[in-house]
C-alpha cells in the first residue's frame, strides 16, 4: 500500500525544520521525522562506599561557582527556587545529577554528621543524540565516581 502525503504538509515541516527529506528514487521520496526531544547537559556523581543517609554535596569549579544539594534518604531537599534556573541539581539514591552543568574541572565536597570529604574530578563526557543521530540537539553526558571513605 502507498501512501502520498500532501505537498503543504511536507513543506511547512521541512522550513520547521522537523523533517529530512532525501530522494531515493524518481518515484519515491523518504521522509525522516525529528522529533523534538530536548536536553541539558548532565553530569552524575555516582556515590560508592558507605554513602550516609543523610549529607550535603557541595561542587565547585575552579572560577568558584558552587552548586549544592542537601540529599536525605535518597531524595533532595531544595530551596523554593532551586528548579527557577536553567542549571540544578537533583537527588538520587546513590547519585546525584547535575543537569545542564557539564565543568571541565570540579571538586565535589560532601559533609555529613560532622565529617567532610572532598576531590578534584575531570569528568569526560561523551555526546548524546536523544532525537537519534541524524536530528539535533546534541547534549553531553558525563559521569564520575566518588568513593566514600569507610566509616
Amino acid at each position: 500500500m502507498r501512501y502520498q502525503i500532501p505537498f503543504l504538509i511536507v513543506l511547512a515541516a521541512l522550513l520547521s525544520g522537523c523533517l529530512a527529506v532525501s530522494e531515493q528514487t524518481p518515484e519515491s521520496i523518504v521522509v525522516k521525522v525529528c522529533t523534538e526531544r530536548d536536553c541539558g547537559t548532565t553530569l552524575t556523581v555516582a556515590l560508592d562506599g558507605a554513602v550516609p543517609n543523610n549529607f550535603v554535596l557541595d561542587a565547585e569549579t575552579p572560577d568558584g561557582k558552587v552548586k549544592s544539594v542537601k540529599c536525605v534518604d535518597g531524595k533532595g531537599e531544595y530551596s523554593p527556587d532551586h528548579f527557577q534556573g536553567m542549571s540544578y541539581l537533583e537527588c538520587r539514591p546513590e547519585r546525584v545529577d547535575f543537569i545542564n552543568f557539564s565543568p571541565n574541572e570540579v571538586t565535589i565536597a560532601i559533609s555529613w554528621d560532622g565529617n567532610e570529604v572532598s576531590r578534584s574530578f575531570s569528568p569526560e563526557y561523551r555526546v548524546f543524540y536523544p532525537n537519534g543521530s541524524d536530528c539535533p540537539p546534541e547534549c553531553l553526558v558525563g559521569r564520575l565516581t566518588f568513593t566514600m571513605p569507610e566509616r
